[in-house]
């Protein structure tokens, strides 16, 4: 049988077997960082898309670091951009300190 480093990343037993390989711990990595179980679920498949089209570039030795690093960058990508989206259309209320402290009395 083959070993996996002798594969081409775009031979679909391989990419396949990468997924079965690598998804839950991609998945679990995101769900780790802050994603909800959703987010999380989406973060990896869109990374493992992103392998899927870059597999003539991507080695097989090096995928799981790619899968990581695409995963890592998409899911800081999502939340920066959530931020500021929220932001931009007015939903993100700056915090205001109260003029009066609720049980001072007033002299």
């Amino acid at each position: 049988m083959e070993s996996l480093q002798q594969k081409n990343v775009c031979h679909e037993p391989t990419y396949r077997e990468l997924f079965y390989a690598h998804a839950r711990h991609v998945r679990n990595f995101l769900f780790y960082k802050g994603a909800s179980a959703t987010e999380a679920e989406d973060l990896t498949q869109e990374s493992f898309l992103r392998l899927w089209r870059d597999c003539e570039k991507v080695p097989v030795e090096k995928a799981k670091g790619y899968l990581f690093a695409v995963a890592g960058n998409l899911f800081w990508m999502k939340k920066n951009t959530s931020r500021s989206s929220c932001a931009s259309s007015g939903k993100l209320q700056l915090w205001k300190p109260p003029t009066k402290h609720p049980n001072s009395t007033s002299k």
